[in-house]
């Protein structure tokens, strides 16, 4: 594990936080969840407790080489980087398509230094693949994280707050960006890059095998923030190693490709579009070499002291909300259940169980903590879904008279109640699913001509950028006053809420792989067809088709609805079908135009049908701007989540888990970016 917060040799605005709580949280992720050896486990990083040493580039080496010469024929080895990621001149122009290598920031790494500008102690691409190559060698399998990033082009409207990024750029360094041989040459939509080199992945006959998991692309930055977020006590971690653990903690018998998916799942859920993460590899293998077997979210309840607690905590999805099924035995049925009980708080890794509140209590038998009986367990029967919109108001310094009016506008959403859709509003600079900025288009691009002020709509890391694809949603100040601004607000606030939080119910999914099978190819209008796997993000262009196929083979019809959220955040309904047992669905769904671009999103929305109704048709949900449905077609358990998702009506949710008289229901998200056609 190495987590890289302190650079000497930096300037102090280049250092970070999270990377060193990073290697805390995966060690003891790894140690318990993981059943690693506590011996086998070394951490490098500054100010952690256990840690071998600060994480410099000699030292880093150093492990490397030990573990290649400790592995051993079908060793699992796991690493972890966390902390600045960057590109400098490659040393050999020609084994690099782009001429940079790709470069990891040890605590040493000094500024630049020569003509070529390169920094010293930096851990060079080519010095990672060959001391993987050394452990591989042996026979290991390697599992890699990157969490870091590198320079992105992207304009931050916010620098200051609970959320930053692992960014470093030239200008940090003092010097001039150096110039590369193919700069601007890169076709729009070319393949991502990853940081290994291009064959650093395959492997030779008796070499281990290798997945990478990267927090973002070459050219993106990753987040670190106060996690998990709106929990009292949080401390500051990387996104993408913390989302790696929860996915892990709650659905451990999982692939890396199905680990990489529920990873962009989590971020469509954050409403984040970027960064977008990369994995690589050997992806259909089980993760850590486990088996696969089911799991079931199930724990044994501790009783000492009077309290009960469970070795379950927030990585597992156990938040204040989640509603417990009692069990004396582990195998019994939920219908079993000696009574239900609530999560009261939750760490990382722990939780403390209280007694269900009388409305939560409704429909089932509540039991008092107390009297859980010895040897118990407690299995997850619900699991809270926020419906809320987090909202951070915009910083008043630059235009104040602007950022009042947007501010009194959000208030009176509030205070009216008559707009559909739930916000909570937290300061400038807080954690948040959409935070407001008031500039101008001069304020973000120089050139631009743009001089008046906007509000933006923008991301949680507060990126905004003019460039297409790139650009957020915006509205015109016609004069500094809340009323001027009242409608349009109001407008663009429900459609992403209702964006965001369709994407949060993809954590519901209670049918086996055998069951329903959805899958989708890309048709490019060249005639190449490219199949849609997990945990990969397709580029499509104008013209390009989405196909779906899907097999029912549950037992009973099933409702299936195709949505897509566009990157305006609007919603549009592609398909809508009832597939009666043993059905079969091949079709061409939508074809992409040239109306918008970037990080946008099939939902895949399957309801186990009840007999004797019509089709649950979701075209309640298109907003403004979507694609028209193809065809159209209307409750359930699932379905009325959906309803309060459109209408507003409910600030939080629950989804049922593994009871035997609820109907089954799933949500997928399938991320695709749209770019322009190639030049």
């Amino acid at each position: 594990m190495v987590g890289v917060t302190k650079y000497p040799n930096l300037a102090p605005k280049n250092w970070l936080v999270g990377p060193a709580n990073d290697a805390g949280l995966m060690r003891d992720f790894l140690v318990g969840e993981g059943q690693f050896a506590a011996a086998n486990v070394a951490v490098l990083a500054d100010d952690t407790p256990g840690a071998l040493s600060s994480p410099t580039h000699e030292a880093i080496r150093a492990q490397m080489k030990a573990l290649a010469e400790k592995v051993g024929k079908d060793d699992f080895v796991y690493l972890h980087f966390g902390g600045h990621g960057f590109q400098q001149p490659a040393l050999d122009p020609a084994k690099e398509t782009d001429g940079k290598d790709e470069i990891f920031l040890p605590a040493d790494t000094k500024m630049p230094e020569g003509d070529d500008k390169r920094l010293p102690n930096a851990y060079i691409d080519d010095e990672v693949k060959a001391d993987l190559d050394a452990i591989r060698a042996k026979g290991a399998f390697v599992w890699i994280v990157f969490d870091a990033c590198h320079s992105s082009t992207a304009t931050r409207a916010a620098f200051d707050g609970e959320e930053m990024e692992r960014k470093i750029d030239w200008s940090d360094l003092g010097v001039e960006p150096p110039k590369y041989p193919d700069e601007g040459s890169r076709a729009v939509g070319a393949e991502r890059e990853s940081s290994l080199s291009s064959d650093a992945t395959s492997a030779a006959p008796g070499e281990g095998g290798l997945v990478a998991f990267y927090a973002a692309q070459t050219v993106e930055t990753t987040p670190e923030m106060p996690l998990p977020l709106g929990q009292e006590g949080a401390v500051r971690q990387g996104l993408f190693s913390f989302t790696i653990a929860q996915q892990l903690a709650a659905n451990p018998n999982v692939t890396y490709r199905q680990l990489g998916e529920a990873v962009l799942q989590a971020y469509s859920g954050l409403n984040r579009t970027r960064p977008t993460p990369m994995f690589e590899g050997d992806l259909d293998r089980q993760v850590f070499n486990n088996a696969a077997q089911e799991r079931v979210l199930q724990w044994k309840v501790d009783t000492a002291d009077g309290k009960a607690t469970l070795p379950a905590g927030s990585l597992h999805r156990l938040a204040p909300g989640a509603k417990l099924a009692i069990l004396a035995k582990p195998g019994d049925a939920i219908e079993a259940a000696l009574g239900y009980v609530g999560v009261g708080s939750a760490t990382n890794f722990s939780s403390t169980l209280v007694e269900l509140t009388a409305e939560a209590a409704t429909g089932v038998k509540a039991i008092k903590p107390a009297d859980i009986p010895k040897d118990a367990f407690a299995r997850v029967a619900e699991t809270p879904v926020d419906f809320k919109l987090t909202v951070a108001r915009p910083d008043a310094a630059k235009y104040p008279a602007e950022a009042a009016a947007l501010n009194s506008a959000l208030d009176a959403i509030v205070a009216g109640g008559k707009t559909a859709v739930n916000l909570d509003i937290v300061e400038a600079g807080q954690s948040a699913d959409l935070r407001f900025a008031v500039l101008s288009e001069k304020d973000i691009d120089p050139e631009a001509e743009g001089a008046s002020p906007m509000a933006w709509f923008l991301p949680p890391n507060g990126e905004v950028s003019l460039d297409k694809g790139l650009r957020p949603a915006s509205i015109s100040f016609t004069a500094p006053t809340a009323e001027a601004v009242a409608d349009p607000l109001s407008e663009n606030l429900v459609r992403i809420y209702r964006a965001t939080n369709l994407s949060r119910l993809s954590t519901a999914n209670d049918f086996k792989p055998e069951e329903l099978s959805v899958s989708f190819t890309l048709k490019r209008a060249g005639g190449e067809e490219v199949v849609i796997e997990g945990g990969q993000i397709p580029f499509a262009r104008p013209d390009d088709i989405i196909h779906v196929n899907a097999v029912n083979s549950s037992g009973k019809a099933v409702d299936i609805n195709v949505l897509y959220i566009g990157s305006d955040h609007s919603i549009g309904q592609m398909y809508v079908e009832r597939l009666q047992n043993g059905a079969k669905v091949s079709e061409d769904i939508l074809q992409f135009t040239a109306d918008s671009f970037g990080i946008e999103r099939m939902v895949v929305v399957l309801n186990e049908a009840a007999a004797g109704t019509n089709v649950e048709d979701l075209s309640f949900l298109e907003q403004a701007g979507a694609r028209q449905a193809t065809r159209g077609a209307g409750g359930g358990d699932l379905m009325a989540m959906l309803q309060d998702i459109g209408g507003g009506g409910a600030t939080r949710g629950a989804m049922k888990i593994g009871a035997a008289k609820t109907r089954k229901g799933a949500v997928m998200i399938v991320p695709v970016e749209t770019t322009p056609a190639k030049p």
